[in-house]
């Protein structure tokens, strides 16, 4: 569970083809700290971290998460087709979440 306030950032994995699978825990009502724009012409058209709200938000997810990463799953589940409205609504759905991140 997410320290008070604070949310959570952990790598599970480094597969294969160069994607990362990221366990992602949230305070619950709290925002993840993190503006994603969607897609990318290059990529599958996923989720792209665009930037974070803050230097304190960037420090917890240092290493593992960065600009420009994309998030193409959230629990195994492909989020290319979706708008971003809809991915939002998932992630404020879930306190924890493992998401498929694709590098720059």
């Amino acid at each position: 569970m997410a320290a008070e306030g604070v949310p959570l950032c952990r790598l599970l994995r480094v597969n294969e083809d160069g994607s990362r699978d990221v366990e992602l825990t949230r305070p619950q009502s709290e925002p993840l700290g993190i503006f994603f724009s969607k897609g990318r012409e290059t990529k599958k058209d996923g989720l792209v971290v665009k930037s974070f709200l803050d230097k304190h938000a960037k420090k917890l997810f240092a290493g593992i998460l960065r600009v420009g990463d994309e998030i193409v799953e959230i629990d195994e589940s492909d989020i290319c087709p979706l708008t971003l409205d809809e991915v939002k609504d998932i992630i404020q759905q879930k306190e924890r979440m493992v998401i498929k991140l694709c590098p720059l």
